[in-house]
């Protein structure tokens, strides 16, 4: 397994910060777009297979600010990093029956001021040099296309690169720990210390014509949330597989795991 650390400049505006299980939908859609039905249908069923993290050809965390992450929570500390600048936008609610604006049907939506800077981090497992090359038109893909909520409006352009990996790796080979920190909104039912968010998932694009583009709610942990060790044994509980009634939809939810020692003082 190898690990990578991206670093993203925002140019014109985020829509919200990207969550790990939205970014891994992105990475399966522009498989679709780039290599065909075929290969996404491919990508997903290694997933449904995955056991162990090797498996998975991607592993991704949520987006953080640069310098930033998150702190294991307990009930002692609990850092929930938002210090990101915003800006707001003006929009009309259109009623679908006229397809004209309604009275007072103006709504503001916040948005991530551009020039905003993030990174993220990918773990690639087996097949690692074929992985990283899918990866790589991943990446070119989405920094022409956009990443993100309203990119048909010019939100969400980014700029993604690559940079020095040392501290991840630094992080992931921290001898003998008692707990796994999670850097990914994830489901895993080895939590120990965690805060969590109800996701209502949405689908880029139809597979099929009665698909609906609301996937049924999930319940995430967020970053920062602390693990048992035995976590890594059941990453596969991260693929949800009932997330529509298309049983060929999944939302990928899987644990980025940091290894780290959790003392009895911050413990639950």
């Amino acid at each position: 397994m190898i690990v990578k650390s991206f670093k993203v400049n925002v140019i014109s505006g985020l829509s919200s910060v990207i969550q790990s299980d939205t970014l891994l939908g992105h990475f399966a859609w522009t498989i679709k777009f780039l290599y065909g039905d075929k290969e996404l249908e491919n990508f997903i069923d290694i997933y449904k297979k995955a056991q162990n993290e090797e498996d998975f050809p991607f592993i991704a965390s949520s987006f953080f600010l640069s310098g930033k992450l998150p702190k294991p929570i307990s009930d002692i500390i609990e850092d929930k990093i938002i210090d990101y600048e915003k800006y707001q936008t003006a929009h009309n609610t259109i009623n679908r029956t006229s397809g004209c604006s309604t009275e007072e049907g103006i709504f503001i939506r916040e948005k991530i001021k551009p020039d905003t800077e993030f990174r993220f981090f990918v773990k690639i497992g087996d097949e690692a040099r074929k992985w990283e090359k899918v990866l790589n038109g991943i990446i070119k893909f989405l920094n022409e296309k956009g990443i993100g909520a309203d990119t048909s409006v010019g939100i969400g352009q980014v700029k993604i690169e690559e940079i020095d990996n040392t501290d991840i790796k630094n992080m992931l080979n921290i001898k003998n720990p008692t707990h796994y920190l999670t850097l990914s909104h994830c489901v895993s039912s080895k939590p120990v210390c965690y805060d969590t968010i109800t996701k209502y998932g949405k689908l880029y694009s139809k597979l099929e014509v009665d698909d609906s583009l609301i996937k049924q709610p999930i319940v995430l942990l967020i970053p920062g949330s602390v693990l048992e060790l035995s976590a890594d044994k059941i990453l596969n509980e991260g693929v949800i597989l009932n997330a529509q009634k298309n049983d060929r939809i999944v939302h990928f939810a899987i644990p980025f795991l940091i290894p780290i020692k959790y003392t009895e003082a911050l413990l639950c």
